[in-house]
């Protein structure tokens, strides 16, 4: 029976903030893009100039920096993705993230580790091993992998010696389609497109009705297709912002319940409930997926998954514990949890919508910070500061820092409230520096 290894921590980095937030939340790498050429696009990402800096700092930390280059590279991305790729050489990246065989040519010339995105869908020990002898060192299994599927490829690796790692997802969104991989008819059907098994729910007509949210009524009714654009025309359906409809496949052999921002949207993978079950496992390597999220967000779910962990191996997770991490990573931004595909099909596996109990609402920015007697000035542009307030601090090069307010200096006197237009000293427990934003962070009403 194989030793069980601490698995490494792997959190995402979409901006210097985040960046900041996982170093100082326990990651033991992070991984990240540069601009024009990743999967997160949409995230404000890294300039090229940047690698090497990101990389120092990380180094300077005792972390580990890998890129993401995960996307279909067009003719005309390969100069670009060259050029990237030769920085981050000369940055000393630690791995790089890929799939199109362009990029990992590319890769092998500039001599760089390389990481199998989970994109290239490797589920099984045979197609593990051909990439292996393309250069991969290590290899992120596709997200359909069951448990099982897992252990016995990581049985297999061991028993034939086979130099590569396995990487899984342990938290974050999961998409219904990702380049083309669909995931719907397996989430609707238990069918899975990627075994060739797509009955291409995506293309059936759908009949939907009203949905009342109070007693479940439904009033109102129609048909139209999947495409959003489809049900807005109809003349039975009204503004989507305001409303829940129940469609439901004319065959009905499924149905879902479509609302505005959770139109065919699956729950976030969440395995803290699990996660000792996926160390006991041997998986090298734990991802959170949110290069596109918040710095609050990589604060908490990454210092979550690092105190699992150690407590895993101490000794120490207790169900207790694990209820208490689950109620924190539920306090930040989330469409609902799901265990994925770790255990099969996911049973209710679609969103309603997000289920994120706390929220951060702007209240102003710090102007000078006191380094000695630790106090932050800080300038109120919009609502109220109050004692016992939840505050969030967050900047360019400021990670994600929250507090309560215990003390509030309004002109050299201590007050209970500060408002719009006020100046005031608080106290605080780390640094922050001029110009971070400052947030209340409160419960959802």
């Amino acid at each position: 029976m194989p030793s069980i290894s601490k698995p490494e921590l792997l959190s995402p980095a979409g901006d210097w903030p985040s960046l900041l937030s996982a170093i100082h939340n326990g990651a033991d790498s992070v991984y990240f893009g540069v601009k024009g050429i990743n999967m997160r696009h949409q995230a404000t990402n890294f300039d090229i100039l940047e690698i090497k800096k990101v990389m120092a700092l990380l180094h300077e930390h005792h972390k580990k920096g890998y890129l993401a280059l995960n996307t279909v590279l067009m003719n005309e991305d390969l100069p670009l993705a060259e050029k990237i790729l030769k920085e981050a050489k000369k940055s000393q990246v630690d791995a790089v993230i890929l799939w199109d065989f362009a990029a990992l040519k590319l890769a092998q010339k500039y001599g760089l580790r390389i990481h199998l995105s989970t994109q290239a869908n490797v589920s099984n020990i045979d197609a593990l091993k051909a990439y292996v002898q393309l250069g991969v060192s290590r290899v992120v299994l596709a997200r359909e992998c069951e448990l099982k599927d897992i252990q016995k490829i990581i049985k297999a690796i061991r028993k034939e010696k086979i130099n590569c790692e396995v990487e899984t997802f342990i938290h974050g969104a999961m998409c219904v389609s990702i380049s083309g991989r669909c995931f719907m008819s397996l989430y609707s059907y238990g069918k899975s497109a990627n075994e060739g098994k797509c009955i291409q729910p995506c293309r059936r007509e759908f009949s939907f009705q009203l949905h009342d949210r109070s007693a479940g009524k439904r009033v109102r009714h129609g048909t139209g297709g999947v495409r959003l654009e489809g049900l807005q025309k109809n003349e039975a359906a009204t503004d989507l912002s305001e409303e829940l409809y129940d469609i439901q496949d004319t065959d009905k052999e499924t149905d879902f319940i479509l609302g505005k921002d959770y139109v065919l949207s699956p729950k976030d993978l969440c395995t803290i409930d699990f996660i000792d079950e996926l160390i006991k496992a041997g998986i090298h390597s734990f991802k959170i997926e949110g290069r596109m999220r918040s710095p609050e967000y990589i604060k908490v779910v990454t210092a979550c998954y690092r105190q699992a962990i150690d407590a895993y191996l101490d000794g120490k997770l207790t169900n207790s514990l694990k209820t208490h991490l689950k109620e924190e990573l539920e306090s930040v931004y989330n469409r609902g949890f799901s265990s994925g595909f770790y255990f099969g099909q996911p049973k209710e596996a679609w969103s309603k919508g997000l289920e994120n109990r706390y929220e951060r609402i702007f209240v102003g920015e710090v102007t000078r910070f006191f380094k000695k007697i630790s106090v932050a000035e800080v300038r109120l542009l919009t609502g109220t500061i109050k004692i016992k307030d939840s505050i969030l601090f967050v900047g360019k090069t400021t990670p994600s820092e929250i507090t309560k307010v215990k003390d509030i200096r309004l002109n050299d006197a201590s007050v209970t409230e500060a408002k719009k237009g006020d100046i005031v000293g608080i106290q605080l427990p780390f640094i922050v520096k001029p110009r971070d934003k400052v947030f209340i962070w409160k419960k959802k009403s």
